[in-house]
């Protein structure tokens, strides 16, 4: 037992390395497969396809106030502009943050 604290244990470490290069090869064969993207060009799609939605909510509240409520554009368009701007900070924090830090596998 000491031995193997002071050395290690050689059995457990292949095992490791085999588990690490076993994985690895899956990897290799699903991006071959394309099942994987490299994670710039799925930030990328993301952001083509998310950005024009955004501005398209942004811009809501001045472009539908008028079909909302044609006797009182202007309320219409206050209350839009609340529920966008009620709706904006919970999808960001629904959102994973491309800076965080990868969470931790188990």
């Amino acid at each position: 037992m000491v031995f193997t604290a002071v050395v290690g244990d050689a059995g457990a470490e292949r095992a490791r390395k085999t588990k690490a290069e076993s994985r690895l090869l899956e990897l290799k064969l699903r991006q071959q497969q394309d099942e994987l993207v490299p994670l710039a060009e799925a930030e990328n799609l993301l952001r083509d396809v998310l950005f024009p939605i955004r501005q398209w909510v942004l811009a809501l509240p001045a472009s539908a106030c008028s079909r909302c409520n044609p006797a009182d554009p202007q309320l219409a368009r206050d209350a839009l502009q609340r529920i966008v701007d009620d709706a904006l900070p919970t999808l960001r924090r629904a959102m994973p943050n491309p800076k965080d830090p990868k969470p931790e596998r188990k």
